[in-house]
């Protein structure tokens, strides 16, 4: 599991993809790892992430490795959320949301979710520029240090790598050849 991981990071780094593409797929990915997944809010934004120029194979390995460990935050995130639902002047906002149409099912109303859609939204671009620049960075610099080092090398030379890389190679060919 851990291994097709690291083989769609590191596909998707190195693909020809655009680097805000595969920045924008981390820090959506970012983004809706901070949020609960069980209700209507997170499945909406999950659903518009498939129509925007995005790294979604990025996005999908960025939620799964930080939902693991993202509860760490809740704490931060419930203290954001708490806030922001009991300012006075936003509770006609949010009475109006609460009796339009599908609004409820959002659970906006939730301080974990209010919290990390709000703290998520705050951070999508620090996030989103810290991703643009380390996919800079390994692009130009670090993926051709990898590559001359002895430990690649050697794992490369391992048969079952060689055989996973022939199959890949055949599966592409034959797939080219349909086209």
């Amino acid at each position: 599991m851990i291994l097709k991981w690291i083989v769609k990071i590191l596909k998707a780094i190195n693909s020809n993809k655009m680097p805000t593409e595969v920045a924008a797929g981390i820090a959506m990915g970012f983004l809706l790892a901070l949020m609960p997944v069980k209700n209507l809010f997170w499945i909406s934004i999950f659903i518009i992430t498939f129509f925007l120029k995005i790294n979604i194979s990025m996005q999908i390995v960025t939620i799964a490795i930080l939902k693991t460990f993202i509860f760490i935050l809740d704490p931060v995130i419930n203290k954001i959320g708490l806030f922001l639902l009991n300012i006075k002047f936003l509770e006609p906002i949010f009475n109006f949301l609460y009796n339009m149409p599908l609004m409820p099912f959002t659970n906006y109303n939730n301080s974990i979710i209010m919290g990390s859609f709000i703290f998520g939204i705050i951070l999508w671009y620090p996030v989103y520029k810290l991703s643009f620049k380390g996919v800079i960075k390994y692009r130009t610099g670090v993926r051709d240090k990898i590559i001359q080092s002895k430990l690649y090398k050697s794992f490369i030379k391992l048969p079952i790598i060689k055989t996973i890389i022939n199959l890949g190679s055949k599966t592409q060919k034959y797939f080219s050849k349909i086209k």
